[in-house]
């Protein structure tokens, strides 16, 4: 019952509208998109490079928590995914993406935001599961 009431309270918090588009550095390096609906879930799509040279994708859906400030807001997130990764010598793996805490400063006069989140992932492939850690810093700008 009590995660029910906090899900709700999240889902219900006062958040921008309009679509984030940057760029993420750390594992993975590349661009990235978050949709901003107004409420405190809010889907990422992030497509780039994993250790230099083969290809990424994750989409999560994170939930907000916001800490309102004078000029900037703060916003504390986590959320769950699904990742896709070409790894080398023509192995494709995929699996399950926890960004398990994220951190988010968005400007209240520039529509700017930066992040930084750290996401644990579980690898299938080729009948192998490996573990790992993914995470970066990145910016954005809110178009609306």
């Amino acid at each position: 019952m009590m995660g029910y009431i906090l899900l709700v309270n999240l889902a219900s918090a006062p958040l921008q509208k309009g679509v984030g588009l940057g760029f993420i550095v750390g594992l993975p390096t590349g661009v990235d998109v978050k949709f901003w609906n107004g409420q405190g879930i809010c889907p990422v799509l992030v497509a780039g490079v994993n250790d230099g040279s083969n290809f990424h994708f994750h989409g999560d859906i994170n939930l907000h928590y916001p800490i309102d400030a004078q000029s900037v807001n703060f916003l504390l997130y986590y959320g769950a995914g699904i990742k896709a990764e070409e790894e080398p010598r023509d192995r494709f793996v995929f699996g399950p993406r926890v960004p398990v805490i994220g951190f988010e400063m968005t400007l209240s006069e520039v529509p700017l935001d930066f992040f930084l989140e750290v996401a644990p992932t579980l690898e299938f492939g080729e009948g192998d599961l490996d573990f790992e850690f993914e995470g970066g810093l990145g910016m954005r700008i809110t178009v609306k």
